[in-house]
């Protein structure tokens, strides 16, 4: 399934799998993937989130934990209730040990909060 809140998005994507020869073999939802999510079950999750515009290219280091919207540890939370397998694609300056740290804290969060 791919979900984008965005119709020009999602119209791109209809054009894209038309010329690829794969319209009909994924379904294709606008709507925002946090709601989406909800109701979501699938082998894995690849999210691209908005980077808030093109202010992180001037940051020598984008903590993408501070400056995703919507917000990533939501976001990897639902994804996770879906599946084990996510992807997430990320600023080339994103501060990546300071988003393993971050990752490894949610993920610890995570397990505590579904054992419960």
């Amino acid at each position: 399934m791919a979900v984008d809140i965005d119709a020009n998005k999602i119209s791109n994507l209809k054009t894209n799998m038309r010329i690829f020869g794969v319209e009909g073999q994924i379904d294709v939802v606008c709507k925002d993937a946090l709601k989406a999510l909800d109701d979501m079950d699938g082998d894995a999750v690849f999210c691209s989130p908005p980077w808030n515009g093109l202010s992180y290219q001037n940051e020598e280091r984008y903590d993408a934990f501070q400056q995703v919207t919507p917000d990533l540890n939501e976001l990897i939370k639902k994804s996770l209730k879906c599946t084990r397998n996510i992807a997430l694609l990320l600023p080339k300056n994103t501060d990546i040990h300071k988003f393993v740290r971050d990752l490894a804290e949610l993920l610890i969060d995570f397990e505590k909060e579904s054992k419960i």
